[in-house]
C-alpha cells in the first residue's frame, strides 16, 4: 500500500495554512490553520488537499501499529502525544493530546514512523442524510387513500376497491401471520427520534437509546424541520403501532427501536471513536442497525480504520457471534452521477445496501445505481409522492400544518403535499423485514439474512435494460440489486432455513503498471474516403447502456431531431440524432423502438441551456438510464460532418468502441460465490474520467465505477464490491477493464487484487451447483441452476442452498386462502417465477367451475376474489401446471 511521505512543516506562523500528511490509511493530506491565541481547541477544521468538504479533527489520536508491534508499547516509547486512554486491540489504541492542534501535528509526525500503519486524530466526516421531502404534484395518483391522504401503498400496493395489484410493495401481510418482529431491537443511527411520539411509544419504551454526540441517553432530536424529523420518520416505517386508529403500522410493529444520535449537526457525523463505540453499543440486545446516511459529494468516502475495527467486531462477534445486521442506503445522487460503490460504508459487502423504487418498481429518479446494491424497497419519487410515515409533533417537524389531519405524520396530504422520499425511506423497510426474519428465526446469521433477502426479492421492473441473469439464474441489476424485498417470502425461507457452511476467502493479485489509454471511448467511422479527423470521433457516454463491447459496424441513419418514431425499420442500423426539441431519453427511445442498435447524439449549434452548452462542448448523456440501446454524445462540428458523410457516402460504417486497460485474474478453485471485491490502485489524476468493470468467468459484468464528476485523483486505493455474482462459480478467468473516457489526463493501473468470498464446492462443470448434490438429485451434471423442474418457485440453485428436493414440490400444491378485506379473500399458489397459475372457483360448493388466473409475483401467484357471505370455494384444475 502506498504511503504519503511528505515532510512536516515545522515553523508555521499562526494563521498560516499548513499541509499535514496522515495515514488513515491509505494516504491523506489535510490543510489546516494554526489556531490563534486562546483556549486550546477540542476540534479543528481541516480540508483534504485533493478537494471535498472539510473534516473536524479531534484531540484524540488513533494509532495502529504494524504486525509484531504492540501499540501500547510503541506509544509508551513516544510520550510526546499524550497518555494512552483506550486499548481497542493489541495493535490499535487511542491517545489523548492536550488539544486538537497538537493531535494533528503529532499524528502527522507519527504517520512517518515505519512501525505505524495508521495515525490520525479522531474525525467527524462530512456526510449527507439519505432522504428528501417533496411536495406532491397536484395530479399525483395514489390508489390507497384515506380521505385525502395517501396510505401505505409500500406495504400493499393494490386497488382498495377490488384488490387488483397496482405495482410494487413489500408483501408484508404475507409475513405478519408468522412474525411481527417480537424480540428484535433495531437501532436507528440518525439525528434522534421523538421519544414521546404517540405512534412510537410501544416500540421505544425500554430500548437502549443513546446520544453519541452528547455522550448521554437523551436521544430526542436537537433540531426540527425536515432534518430533525428524519429519524422519527424512519422509526415509524420500522415499528409504528398498528391498530390504534391514529395512523399507520410499521413493517415490524412488535419490534423495539433504539434511538441513536450520530450527528453533531445536520451534515456532520460524530467523531469516529464515538461511531466505533456505537457499532458495538448494547450488543447483543441490538440485532439490526439502520443507517440512512452516506457520502455527501463526488469524492468517495469510507469508514476510518477505527470504525472498520468496530465494524469487523460487530460482524464477527455481534449477536453472540451471529453478526449485527447492517442496513445502509444506496444514496440519492443519481441525477448528478452518484454511484453506490463510492460510499465506503454501503460498499462493504457485509452491509445490506438498499436502493429505492417508485410505485411501479422502477428505480427512483434519485436512487444511485451500483454493483454493491443488494436489494431495493419503495422510496417514492418527486412525481409520485413519498411514503406515509411519522413526523415530529406539531410545528416542530416537516409538516407545518400539524394541527390538521393527519396530525403527526408526513403524507401526500393534498394541502401540504409532504411525504418521505429517498433511499432513507427504503432502508427502514428492509430493516423492518430483517426484524421479521430474525423474530421468525433468531439463529440466522447476518450473512444468512443477506442471502435470504436477495434470494426472496422480486424484480418488478422487467423493462430495465441493464438486467442480467447470472450463472446461478438470478436476475440482477445495478439499479435495484436482486429486486424489491418480499417480506412474506423472506419469512417463509427464514423459518425453515437449514444454515450454510462456513465461508472462505480467496484472493488473486496482479501488479502493474498497465497504461490506461487516454480518451478512448470513440465513435469509429470507416468507409471510402473517410478523412483522418473523422475516423475516430471523441464522445462521452450516457447514463444507460454502455458499449463495453464494441458494437457491430453499421450504416448510420440520419433521424434529424428524432421527434417521432421513424416510419421505417432501423433494424441492422445505427441512428444519428441532433440534440434539441425533446428530452434525450425520448429521442433515443424513438430510435430504439424502430430497431436501431445504437445511437450517436450530436450537440446543436447554438441556444440557451442550463445543463450543457451548445457547439462542440461534450457532456455526458444524462437521463437515458432506461434507453435500451447504447448511446454517446459528440460535438456539433463532428455531428454535422458525420451527417454529411452519411448522406453522400453509402459505404460509411460506424461503431462504438473503447480501448480499455485490461487485467486478468486466474482463479483455480471453485467457490459458490457470495461476494466479490476488487481492490484497485491507479495514479490517474482525474478519477471521474474512468470507467471500471469486472466480468466473471460466467460473463456477468459488474460496473464498479462509471464516468462521473469527481476531479480528484484516483482511485488511488479503493476496494469496490459487487453482489451481482451471487451463487456463481468462481473458477476461471475474471477480467478487469479500466477505460479512460475523458480527455487530457492519463494514468496507469498500479495493481489490483480480486477478493472472492463464498463456500468451497466441487464443481467440475462450473455451473455453481455442487457436483455431489447435482448427481444425487438428477443423476447427471447437465442441470441448469436457474431451472425449476418441480415448479414450486425455488430454482435449482436455491434448492441446493436450502438442501431441498428440486424435483419434488417442497410447498404443498394446495391453494392458500385467507381474508384480505371484508367480503374479499386472497388466494395463492406457489409458482415458478413469472408463471401465472390457474384455479377453478365459485361461491357455491356445487358451482366450482369458473376459471381464474392468478398473476405471478416472485415465487407466488395470487389473486383477490370476492366472497359471498365471506365464503369462496376453490380447487385446482385437473391439468394444473
Amino acid at each position: 500500500m502506498r504511503r504519503l511521505e511528505l515532510r512536516f512543516l515545522l515553523f508555521a506562523l499562526a494563521g498560516q495554512a499548513e499541509v499535514f500528511p496522515l495515514r488513515l490509511p491509505p494516504e491523506w493530506r489535510f490543510e489546516a490553520t494554526r489556531p490563534k491565541a486562546g483556549p486550546a481547541p477540542e476540534w479543528l477544521e481541516a480540508t483534504p488537499v485533493t478537494g471535498g468538504p472539510s473534516w473536524s479533527l479531534g484531540r484524540r489520536i488513533v494509532v495502529q501499529t504494524r504486525a509484531g508491534q504492540e501499540a501500547d508499547a510503541w506509544v509508551a516509547e513516544h510520550p510526546e502525544g499524550g497518555p494512552m486512554v483506550e486499548k481497542v486491540r493489541n495493535d490499535l489504541v487511542l491517545v489523548e493530546a492536550p488539544d486538537a492542534w497538537v493531535a494533528l501535528r503529532t499524528a502527522s509526525r507519527w504517520s512517518q514512523q515505519p512501525a505505524v500503519l495508521a495515525a490520525y486524530p479522531v474525525c467527524r466526516q462530512p456526510v449527507g442524510l439519505g432522504s428528501a421531502f417533496a411536495a406532491a404534484p397536484a395530479d399525483a395518483f395514489f390508489p390507497a387513500r384515506v380521505a385525502n391522504v395517501a396510505g401505505q401503498w409500500y406495504l400493499e400496493n393494490r386497488n382498495p376497491a377490488d384488490g387488483v395489484r397496482l405495482g410494487a410493495d413489500i408483501n408484508v401481510r404475507a409475513a405478519w401471520p408468522f412474525s411481527r418482529g417480537a424480540g428484535v431491537t433495531v437501532a436507528v443511527g440518525d439525528v434522534g427520534i421523538e421519544l414521546a411520539h404517540p405512534e412510537l411509544q410501544p416500540a421505544l419504551v425500554g430500548a437502549p437509546h443513546r446520544n453519541f454526540a452528547s455522550a448521554g441517553s437523551s436521544a430526542n432530536p436537537s433540531m426540527g424541520g425536515i432534518t430533525g424529523t428524519h429519524g422519527t420518520s424512519i422509526a415509524g416505517l420500522i415499528a409504528a403501532t398498528p391498530g390504534n386508529t391514529i395512523g399507520m403500522s410499521g413493517v415490524a410493529p412488535e419490534s423495539k427501536v433504539a434511538a441513536w444520535v450520530v450527528f453533531d449537526s445536520a451534515s456532520r457525523l460524530v467523531s469516529d471513536d464515538r461511531l466505533a463505540a456505537m457499532y458495538r453499543y448494547s450488543d447483543p440486545a441490538v440485532a439490526i442497525q439502520n443507517h440512512s446516511w452516506g457520502t455527501a459529494g463526488d469524492v468517495p468516502q469510507r469508514p476510518t480504520v477505527l470504525e472498520l475495527a468496530a465494524l469487523d467486531a460487530a460482524d464477527s462477534q455481534g449477536r453472540n457471534g451471529l453478526g449485527t445486521v447492517m442496513v445502509r442506503i444506496a444514496g440519492n445522487r443519481r441525477k448528478v452521477g452518484g454511484n453506490a460503490n463510492d460510499d465506503g460504508w454501503g460498499n462493504d459487502p457485509r452491509a445490506i445496501q438498499v436502493a429505492a423504487v417508485r410505485p411501479n418498481g422502477r428505480a427512483a429518479s434519485y436512487s444511485n445505481p451500483g454493483a454493491s446494491i443488494l436489494v431495493a424497497a419503495p422510496g417514492g419519487d418527486d412525481d409520485t409522492g413519498g411514503l406515509f410515515t411519522t413526523d415530529l409533533s406539531g410545528f416542530a417537524g416537516a409538516n407545518l400544518l400539524g394541527f390538521l389531519p393527519p396530525f403527526e405524520y408526513l403524507s401526500n396530504f393534498r394541502f401540504n403535499g409532504l411525504g418521505m422520499i429517498g433511499t432513507s425511506a427504503a432502508a427502514p423497510l428492509v430493516s423492518g423485514t430483517a426484524a421479521l426474519m430474525l423474530s421468525a428465526n433468531p439463529r440466522l446469521s447476518a450473512r444468512e439474512v443477506r442471502l435470504i433477502l436477495a434470494l426472496s426479492a422480486i424484480q418488478w421492473d422487467t423493462t430495465d435494460p441493464g438486467f442480467q441473469t447470472n450463472r446461478a439464474g438470478l436476475r440482477v441489476s445495478h439499479n435495484t440489486g436482486f429486486g424489491v424485498v418480499d417480506a412474506g417470502e423472506a419469512v417463509t425461507l427464514s423459518q425453515a432455513w437449514p444454515g450454510v457452511p462456513v465461508a472462505t476467502t480467496r484472493s488473486v493479485s496482479v501488479e502493474g503498471p498497465v497504461e490506461i489509454p487516454d480518451d478512448s471511448l470513440r465513435v469509429e467511422v470507416s468507409g471510402e474516403g473517410i478523412p483522418l479527423e473523422l475516423a475516430s470521433i471523441r464522445c462521452l457516454p450516457g447514463t444507460g447502456l454502455h458499449p463495453d463491447r464494441p458494437t457491430a459496424a453499421r450504416s448510420l441513419v440520419d433521424l434529424g431531431l428524432s421527434t417521432n418514431r421513424p416510419a421505417d425499420s432501423l433494424a441492422g442500423h445505427g441512428a444519428l440524432i441532433e440534440r434539441g426539441g425533446l428530452l434525450n431519453a425520448a429521442k433515443l427511445g424513438f430510435a430504439a423502438d424502430a430497431g436501431a442498435e445504437f445511437a450517436v447524439l450530436f450537440n446543436y449549434a447554438s441556444g440557451s441551456t442550463s445543463d450543457c452548452p451548445p457547439g462542440d462542448q461534450l457532456c455526458p448523456l444524462g437521463g437515458v438510464d432506461y434507453v435500451p440501446i447504447p448511446a454517446v454524445f459528440i460535438g456539433h462540428s463532428d455531428g454535422v460532418a458525420l451527417r454529411e458523410r452519411v448522406r453522400t457516402n453509402a459505404t460509411v460504417r460506424v461503431r462504438l468502441a473503447t480501448r480499455p486497460a485490461v487485467m486478468r485474474f486466474e482463479v483455480g478453485s471453485t467457490l459458490r460465490c457470495e461476494a466479490v471485491r476488487m481492490r484497485l490502485r491507479t495514479d490517474h489524476p482525474v478519477r471521474g474520467d474512468l470507467r471500471v468493470t469486472l466480468t466473471s468467468p460466467s460473463g456477468t459484468r459488474s460496473v464498479l465505477q462509471a464516468y462521473n464528476a469527481d476531479e480528484t485523483p484516483g482511485p488511488a486505493d479503493w476496494t469496490y464490491s459487487s453482489n451481482l455474482h451471487l451463487l456463481e462459480p468462481t473458477a476461471g478467468t475474471w477480467t478487469l477493464e479500466v477505460t479512460d473516457e475523458g480527455a487530457g489526463s492519463s494514468g496507469r493501473i498500479l495493481g489490483a487484487t480480486l477478493i472472492l468470498d463464498g463456500v468451497a464446492i466441487e464443481d467440475v462443470d462450473h455451473d455453481g451447483l455442487e457436483d455431489r448434490w447435482e448427481k444425487s438429485r438428477f443423476g447427471h451434471l447437465r442441470e441448469n441452476p436457474a431451472g425449476d423442474p418441480d415448479r414450486d418457485g425455488w430454482s435449482n440453485a436455491l434448492e441446493a442452498l436450502r438442501g431441498t428436493d428440486p424435483i419434488v414440490r417442497d410447498r404443498p400444491e394446495v391453494p392458500g386462502i385467507g381474508d384480505w378485506n371484508p367480503g374479499w379473500v386472497r388466494v395463492t399458489l406457489p409458482t415458478a417465477a413469472g408463471v401465472p397459475r390457474t384455479l377453478l372457483t365459485g361461491t357455491r360448493l356445487e358451482g366450482i367451475h369458473q376459471s381464474v388466473e392468478l398473476p405471478a409475483a416472485g415465487a407466488e401467484a395470487s389473486a383477490i376474489l370476492a366472497a359471498t357471505n365471506g365464503v369462496r370455494f376453490v380447487r385446482l384444475p385437473v391439468q394444473s401446471p
